[in-house]
């Protein structure tokens, strides 16, 4: 990775997009081009039950939840992402739910970011998840995987499968050259 003063690597850019995208106004959907006409909702309320009486606890991999949600793997690899994880990490300590790390890839190649990775200390009581594309479990060495999600104190890795997504991506190919 680079330093704030210099020029932001491709992956860097990459990453740095994926937040942009998020904070953009949404596009407007023209209406005869998606199906939500077609979308009946039945409403089925509950009177009966008292909100107070719901218990949404449940158990997942042998961890207690307060609820059945996570935050599900962000992104990684620049300052501002660091930033908003550790948001994210604050956040799943507070409401008592798991939180998944951005793709741990960029470790393996740039340790300098670790801090930006390193939640665990923000959500000591809740799950962290590590993240990784499944194509790079033949890249890095069990070894040094392992060490990583040591360090990382995760209680999961989780594999995502997305070579799509992934091979259109603008400048893929860029940041596939520099891994």
């Amino acid at each position: 990775m680079t330093d704030t003063a210099s020029t932001p690597s491709p992956i860097e850019r990459r990453k740095g997009r994926h937040l942009q995208v998020c904070l953009e106004p949404p596009q407007p959907i023209e209406p005869d081009r998606n199906r939500f006409a077609d979308v009946r909702l039945v409403h089925h309320p509950l009177p009966e039950l008292d909100v107070d009486d719901l218990d949404l606890s449940t158990e997942f991999l042998g961890t207690p939840l307060q609820r059945p949600f996570f935050i599900s793997c962000m992104t990684g690899g620049t300052a501002e992402a660091g930033d908003i994880n550790r948001d994210l990490a604050v956040a799943a300590q507070q409401t008592g739910i798991p939180v998944g790390l951005g793709s741990i890839r960029v470790l393996w190649r740039h340790p300098e970011v670790f801090d930006q990775f390193h939640l665990k200390p923000l959500a000591p009581d809740v799950p962290v998840w590590a993240n990784l594309g499944a194509a790079q479990l033949r890249e890095i060495p069990t070894s040094e995987l392992t060490d990583i999600l040591q360090r990382l104190e995760v209680h999961a890795l989780v594999l995502h499968c997305n070579p799509g997504q992934e091979r259109f991506q603008p400048r893929a190919i860029v940041v596939l050259l520099e891994y």
